[in-house]
């Protein structure tokens, strides 16, 4: 993960009795291209520039290009994730300030029935998105047909990527579990599949993105797998 070039010392306003500490940055390229320089001793420093009704806006103010811009107490939001876990399509608006996010994406877990039919494979579960930057896919279904005369076992295929036969954490650190977001209804159908990444964003942009289903869309299926999830993070250090 990116460090943030955090400056050591703060600048501090006082209004109405109360202090304000404003974050300063040794880049400029962290503190934005709208940017008040200051120097402390021999070292120049940044502080991040925004509109007045910017939500990190501080008291103090700057005229800058013949503009009045606030002085924000940071150049970007405190860390903050953002979950998405129940089935459905949803929109997702970058906040002001950040230009990073952090997404993780699970695909719904694979069905498992028993049928008179041959065909037990070939139905997938939901896959989980975030716009068009990344994607994890659903298990497919898994079951038996009719053992007891002469049948055989079918094993779904797991989503992709990482597919793996059980389920997963929300989170980050692609931790597995035996039964967790995208878990298959049965040891013979599919788990879904897990992915994440950063990505750059622009302050305001609208992304749809997709929870994955874990009942494939078929109402036949005797067991359903669980959901997948999309978790989206931003600020702090990323």
């Amino acid at each position: 993960m990116e460090k943030v070039a955090l400056y050591s010392k703060q600048l501090h306003v006082r209004k109405a009795g109360v202090v304000i500490d404003i974050n300063l940055y040794t880049t400029l390229s962290e503190a934005g291209n709208s940017a008040l320089a200051i120097k402390d001793g021999e070292t120049t420093v940044y502080a991040k520039l925004g509109a007045t009704t910017d939500a990190l806006t501080s008291p103090l103010r700057v005229r800058k290009n013949g503009e009045i811009r606030a002085v924000l107490t940071q150049a970007k939001p405190s860390y903050t994730e953002v979950a998405y876990t129940t089935v459905g399509t949803y929109m997702f608006v970058v906040p002001d300030n950040v230009t990073r996010v952090r997404v993780a994406v699970c695909g719904g877990g694979g069905i498992y029935f028993e049928e008179v039919a041959a065909d037990l494979g070939g139905i997938y579960s939901g896959t989980s998105t975030f716009g068009n930057f990344i994607s994890a896919t659903g298990g497919e279904s898994g079951g038996l047909y009719w053992l007891d005369q002469g049948g055989w076992e079918y094993y779904g295929k797991n989503g992709s990527p990482n597919g793996y036969r059980g389920g997963w954490q929300l989170g980050f650190d692609s931790i597995k579990l035996s039964s967790g977001y995208g878990s298959p209804s049965s040891e013979f159908s599919g788990g879904g599949g897990y992915n994440t990444g950063y990505f750059t964003v622009t302050p305001g942009q609208s992304i749809s993105l997709k929870v994955g289903n874990g009942n494939g869309g078929d109402p036949h299926s005797w067991y359903n797998g669980k959901s997948g999830f999309v978790l989206v993070a931003y600020g702090g250090d990323i």
